[in-house]
């Protein structure tokens, strides 16, 4: 089986992008549901008809004063945050999979990268605990061959909170040198990592 990678961000080394999706929702038209923009990953919500381009910056975590701006990370759920060379190396690339939505960080044009593609799970190595009957948490996660043959992918059994790549993502990050990610062969974080985030 191919191999399966979850992104990461590297919090100790890369600054995060400040901007949350509410800060976006109230933007959007009032024609447009807020669930659809609140809940844009798992519902695969396209948001380029309206995406209003907004200017924001990347922010330290605390007690990491020396991070560095990344060249590629993660944002929230099923996205990515490219700087401009990250853009131009990989944008017509990750165009094919998901959408490219423009933010304002200075003087440059960063992109965010909304991936539109769900990776099919392996339905027998994938494990939920439950409660009355219901699914309660996801234990373990596996995926299909089929799912490594896309560069970038979420999972709804995940509820889209990572975003996966294969090995050929991985080896294109590494060439280019681009930084600010992490590849993780865990595809889920354990409980208490988790809890703490």
């Amino acid at each position: 089986m191919p191999k399966i990678f979850a992104l990461r961000n590297d919090y100790t080394k890369y600054q995060d992008l400040k901007l949350g999706i509410r800060d976006l929702a109230r933007k959007c038209p009032d024609n447009i549901p807020l669930d659809d923009v609140n809940k844009f990953s798992q519902r695969n919500t396209a948001l380029a008809s309206w995406w209003p381009t907004p200017e924001t910056r990347f922010i330290k975590n605390e007690g990491f004063n020396k991070a560095q701006i990344p060249d590629i990370a993660r944002w929230t759920k099923g996205t990515l945050v490219l700087s401009p060379k990250s853009y131009r190396l990989l944008g017509d690339l990750l165009q094919q999979s998901g959408e490219l939505l423009p933010v304002m960080i200075g003087p440059d044009t960063y992109y965010i990268y909304n991936c539109h593609v769900f990776g099919e799970e392996d339905k027998h190595q994938t494990r939920f605990s439950y409660i009355d009957d219901q699914p309660f948490e996801l234990l373990e996660l596996a995926f299909t061959e089929e799912a490594s043959k896309q560069l970038l992918f979420k999972s709804k059994a995940q509820n889209c909170v990572t975003l996966y790549c294969n090995a050929q993502f991985k080896q294109l990050i590494q060439e280019y040198e681009l930084n600010g990610l992490t590849f993780d062969e865990e595809l889920l974080l354990n409980p208490q990592i988790r809890n703490n985030l």
